[in-house]
């Protein structure tokens, strides 16, 4: 099993749910960095140069398709995606948002 078809199991488990930070630590490390390096949840993506911009895209891309939300450009600042925490944390902030509507 590939690391994105093990993640996409996920989503139909609660895990997806209860552990966003595993979800997308498990996906930016083996997918967009293709195993080259474990990504701590407290390292900083774009700042400490572990991912770029076109990688940023590819993970809004995920987060989209993963968690059933929508992400506005808008949204895509360093304040909601420094690190795998603050994504986490942006992501549940969102589900919380549509599930309010």
């Amino acid at each position: 099993m590939t690391a994105t078809q093990d993640i996409q199991s996920l989503q139909t488990s609660e895990d997806i749910i209860s552990n966003p930070q595993r979800v997308l630590q498990r996906y930016i490390s083996t997918e967009l960095l293709n195993g080259r390096m474990e990504v701590d949840v407290e390292d900083d993506l774009l700042g400490g140069g572990i991912i770029d911009s076109v990688a940023m895209m590819w993970l809004v891309t995920f987060i989209e398709e993963t968690f059933h939300i929508d992400v506005p450009l808008e949204d895509v600042t360093i304040q909601n995606f420094r690190t795998i925490q603050t994504i986490a944390e942006y992501v549940k902030r969102r589900d919380d948002h549509a599930a309010e509507n």
